[in-house]
């Protein structure tokens, strides 16, 4: 059972930045979104966000501690993927619960599948409440 790590924070918090610390071959990154890390170097990882392709790089990982960086973006993308196409009325509840089972079951696939030793942490944006006001 790897150690699944959340890591929440504002946009801009430095959640990124502080994988500057990670650049040696214990760490590993898999980057959702194809962005440059705001800091010179680099660390050994993967871009994918397709579910499979995670967990797949997630077993072939050799580091002991794995980063899934902007790791809300599978939710996002996978929502925009499918919303078009997800029917009317009742019927867009299955898309959601979709969305729900693939992150669950990512979260679950580390716990069962991925070695006791490994750590994964899972970085995301928080979720912001919009207030509006009537003026």
């Amino acid at each position: 059972m790897a150690t699944p790590v959340l890591i929440i924070g504002k946009s801009g918090s430095g959640k990124s930045t502080s994988l500057r610390n990670c650049q040696n071959k214990n760490w590993n990154l898999i980057r959702i979104l194809n962005k440059p890390l705001p800091f010179k170097g680099k660390i050994d990882g993967w871009f994918t966000d397709d579910y499979q392709q995670v967990m797949k790089c997630l077993i072939a990982s050799k580091a002991d501690s794995i980063v899934i960086d902007d790791a809300g973006y599978l939710i996002t993308n996978h929502f925009m993927r499918g919303h078009a196409s997800a029917g009317k009325g009742n019927a867009v509840f299955s898309l959601y619960n979709d969305i729900g089972d693939y992150f669950w079951n990512l979260i679950q696939f580390i716990v069962t599948k991925v070695p006791e030793s490994k750590v994964v942490y899972l970085m995301m944006h928080e979720d912001k409440q919009l207030k509006f006001y009537r003026w």
